[in-house]
């Protein structure tokens, strides 16, 4: 062992932990080292944000190099967000399919003065990607913006073949805002608005309406009649004495009038309880979305079983297909037509199915160029074609058995039909949310509290980077955030003296 062995080791506990700078400082840390081995020393907080933080980022970095060179394929994320001190961060990660290995943080940049226009977000993921390695690289997702959409065009362009999404879960959150702007809807939710902040702005009817929610709610219970919960909640609320009792002005006064006029209104709750049905299946797909098991082909599927879930309304049918027209890829057609659960796409939008036959052909021939054999491709779709649509009993119950749609493609299509493999490959490892990404800022709030905002970004983001990317050869989602709102005090944080 090194002399500076100990010393590394003692700076990795801050940085993978998140633990403050003035740990290293602490009184009660020197006292325990000195009845525990009065010889050792620990390093001093500023040593450990300078030259210490600096040895062990570089460390990180070849680690996740070497890490990164033994991963066959790998999708860029990337989100945007701004810090408490106000500067725009944008982070980039790489995901791999289906958890064979946990995301890594590549990646942040303050984009400072730099306007954040399609050509100047291409520049930045295209290093991005280069930094991961061109070839590895099968996927950018990022949101859902005018910019990111003129990126990908650039992207696509420099590198044919290469999937440019948008999060799918962004886009099933603006059709609910989408949604919550219909009339019925939109007139129930401000008079709710109304309500809650009725009792929201008033401590005692607060803490009474809690107590009464507890009487209602059996503890840790999700309510799935959640209107039927509140209405129940509020009218008891209204008959107390102390609701009863409460003093108003003459402003609060029409605040009270028109609380008590919607909770006793059983349109109001009717609305509420119908706004509440129409909108329960869209949380749970957000859920899988942003779930790092969920495949491409999950999206088609998910967007068409809404569909039928709607199907009962125009206004609502019209505004999915209007999102989905939004969020759509060629890819989503690819991965559904490749799921072998679908049976060769059955179910596609409109025209989707006749348009996805020659986009696959060309994906395969001309962008990725997998095979230059046109008749070969054409005679692999259509015998896949046949055996999804007239799969034997074997072959059926093998692929219910499967757990994903890889299991079928790694097990049986790879010899069958190890054309459409290769793009199988792709496909199914391209994420269906910027939620890798986007997890990362939790990561920057627990890390960059009050007491460390006189940090800069550089520094900031090589403790994020050290801290999520602590243990490389584990399997599973980013690291869990740690409890606790912790400070950092001292001199250490003043970079100007590190």
């Amino acid at each position: 062992m090194t002399p500076k062995a100990p010393v590394s080791a003692f700076a990795n506990i801050i940085f993978s932990t998140g633990v403050p700078f003035r740990f290293a400082d602490s009184p009660a840390l020197a006292i325990f080292v000195h009845l525990a081995r009065p010889a050792y020393t620990p390093p001093s907080a500023k040593l450990i944000t300078g030259p210490l933080l600096d040895r062990a980022h570089a460390q990180m970095e070849n680690s996740m190099s070497a890490f990164m060179d033994n991963q066959p394929i790998a999708s860029l994320v990337s989100d945007g967000w701004t810090s408490m001190r106000n500067d725009h961060m944008v982070n980039f990660v790489a995901v791999f399919p289906l958890k064979t290995a946990r995301p890594v943080f590549v990646k942040a940049i303050a984009t400072d003065d730099i306007s954040q226009t399609g050509v100047n977000i291409a520049a930045e993921l295209d290093r991005a990607i280069v930094a991961i390695e061109v070839s590895k690289v099968g996927s950018v997702v990022t949101d859902n913006a005018a910019c990111m959409k003129s990126a990908w065009k650039i992207l696509e362009q420099r590198y044919p073949g290469l999937i440019c999404n948008g999060c799918a879960a962004h886009a099933v959150n603006l059709l609910i805002k989408d949604v919550c702007k219909l009339e019925v809807f939109a007139n129930a939710l401000e008079r709710a608005g109304d309500v809650t902040s009725f009792v929201k702005d008033r401590n005692a009817l607060t803490k009474r309406f809690e107590r009464i929610q507890d009487t209602l709610l059996a503890d840790g219970e999700i309510s799935s009649k959640r209107a039927f919960v509140l209405r129940g909640g509020y009218t008891m609320l209204a008959n107390t004495a102390l609701f009863h009792d409460l003093k108003v002005t003459p402003g609060s006064r029409v605040k009270k009038a028109v609380f008590v006029d919607a909770i006793t209104d059983a349109t109001f709750w009717s609305n509420l309880q119908s706004m509440e049905a129409t909108l329960r299946p869209t949380c749970s797909i957000i859920g899988k979305f942003e779930g790092d098991t969920c495949c491409l082909s999950d999206v088609y599927r998910l967007f068409l079983e809404l569909r039928a879930h709607w199907s009962t309304s125009d206004e609502l049918t019209e505004l999915l297909l209007d999102r989905w027209a939004f969020i759509h890829t060629e890819s989503m057609g690819f991965a559904y037509f490749l799921d072998p659960t679908t049976r060769a796409g059955e179910g596609m939008f409109e025209d989707d199915l006749y348009d996805n036959a020659h986009l696959l052909q060309e994906f395969v021939l001309v962008k990725k160029q997998i095979s230059s054999n046109v008749e070969a491709v054409r005679t692999e779709l259509a015998n896949f074609v046949d055996a999804m649509k007239n799969p034997s009993d074997k072959a059926k119950f093998f692929i219910e058995q499967c757990a994903t749609p890889m299991t079928y493609w790694h097990q049986v299509g790879s010899t069958k039909f190890p054309i459409l493999c290769a793009v199988s490959r792709i496909m199914f490892s391209v994420p269906t949310s910027q939620a890798a990404s986007q997890r990362v800022w939790i990561i920057y709030d627990f890390i960059l509290t009050k007491r460390r905002n006189r940090l800069s970004p550089a520094k900031v983001t090589k403790l994020v980077q050290l801290y999520m990317n602590a243990d490389l050869s584990s399997r599973g989602s980013l690291v869990s955030v740690m409890m606790g709102q912790e400070s950092d005090a001292g001199e250490s944080d003043d970079e100007t003296k590190t």
